[in-house]
């Protein structure tokens, strides 16, 4: 007579806590700061984001910044669109960091 397998009950599978990588885990910025980065990007492209806490946003906004005014001095006025282009940016990051105090 063949011996019959009992099936033995199965423990739930627990999932480990999701590990926080460093530098993913959002600061919430105070209200008086982003307007601070706000006014910062109006007149200085890119310092007012790093300000915010957005660093490698105002990176950028400050290296097509540069790179669009230096490329226009030397080679073409038309490549002062890219330092345009760089100041919206630092503009729109500005405001988006408002919306995120509030």
């Amino acid at each position: 007579m063949a011996k019959k397998r009992v099936k033995k009950k199965s423990k739930p599978i627990r999932c480990a806590k999701p590990k926080i990588v460093m530098g993913t885990k959002k600061k919430k910025v105070s209200l008086t700061l982003a307007v601070t980065a706000l006014i910062l990007n109006l007149f200085t492209f890119g310092i007012g984001s790093m300000v915010g806490g957005k660093i490698r946003a105002g990176v950028w906004q400050v290296v097509l910044f540069i790179l669009g005014a230096v490329l226009a001095l030397l080679v073409a006025n038309w490549f002062s669109t890219i330092s345009f282009v760089a100041w919206i940016w630092a503009i729109i990051t500005g405001v988006q960091l408002i919306q995120e105090a509030r």
